[in-house]
């Protein structure tokens, strides 16, 4: 939630068993009150030195994966065709 910077959907808190010990009725983190967000950006430009063009196409890699909602989420084979990985020998 930090790095991607978006809530749990309603539906997926709704169906989760441990949901409502977690969360509470509009989605934030009960035991984190003030949750900041640290885009994946910055966080491998500022704290891991990656170059700003680095960063930004691996995050847009991750961020395929790190979708909250699995229905909306990549799968294997989509994150093997996305650009980051052109010209990487994936076989």
């Amino acid at each position: 939630m930090e790095l991607v910077g978006k809530r749990f959907p309603k539906w997926m808190l709704e169906r989760g068993k441990y949901a409502m010990n977690l969360f509470n009725r509009k989605g934030e983190l009960r035991a984190i009150r003030n949750l900041k967000t640290w885009p994946l950006e910055s966080v491998l430009n500022e704290k891991y030195k990656f170059s700003e063009s680095d960063s930004e196409g691996m995050a847009q890699f991750l961020y395929r994966m790190l979708e909250l909602d699995p229905n909306r989420r990549a799968t294997a084979e989509e994150m093997l065709r996305h650009p980051w990985l052109d010209g990487v020998d994936v076989s």
